[in-house]
């Protein structure tokens, strides 16, 4: 296991803000979740946060998952200097900006469009069940190399169902935008690369 002590983190706030989908809680509180094709639960006890079962060498993975490197307090102390913004801090404390891989956030973004939280997790994890590789009791999010069609088609066929006519063309756009992502993910060795390089006036 490898603990952290991390007093801007509540691994409730961060999984269930609505920013991933991947994260399912159990009757005890731990979180059970796959990212970049791993598996891991995640506990927490106050201040201190538990990655059960991580590996030496995935470590680095899951700190930069979570944005360790990251002072939080920093900020806080920033926004804070506006009233406001300083609501917003108290308001919802503990939240992390998780960083997650880009081809993933951005087929889940567009099947969120309309739904709610629950239902995009249950469309999420259709689509890793159909088309990605088993990992940890569970399936990776499908790559951009492995299916590049066939995402495209399950999102345009979600987008039918839960996109009102007139935005149509903003859903077919996106799935241009996934294909021009997904070709240039697949130019890479691995297929968890970042898919930044991608130029589309859209984005």
């Amino acid at each position: 296991n490898y603990t952290i002590q991390n007093k801007n983190f509540d691994i409730r706030r961060t999984f269930l803000c609505g920013q991933c989908f991947r994260w399912s809680e159990d009757e005890n509180g731990a979180f059970s979740g796959i990212a970049g094709g791993r598996s891991l639960t995640v506990t927490q006890s106050g201040d201190e946060v538990t990655l059960h079962g991580v590996s030496e060498q995935d470590i680095p993975f899951w700190e930069n998952y979570f944005d360790l490197g990251t002072d939080y307090s920093a900020y806080i102390e920033t926004l804070s200097a506006d009233e406001t913004l300083k609501k917003a801090c108290e308001f919802s404390p503990g939240i992390r900006i998780l960083r997650q891989e880009p081809f993933e956030t951005l087929i889940s973004f567009i099947i969120s469009q309309n739904n709610n939280i629950p239902r995009i997790s249950g469309i999420i994890g259709r689509l890793c069940e159909s088309f990605g590789t088993p990992a940890g009791g569970g399936y990776a999010f499908p790559t951009a190399r492995l299916n590049v069609f066939l995402i495209t088609s399950f999102v345009i066929m979600v987008g039918f169902h839960t996109t009102s006519y007139g935005r149509f063309p903003d859903l077919f756009n996106a799935s241009t935008i996934i294909f021009e992502c997904s070709a240039t993910c697949a130019r890479h060795s691995s297929p968890y690369k970042s898919c930044e390089p991608v130029q589309n006036q859209n984005l």
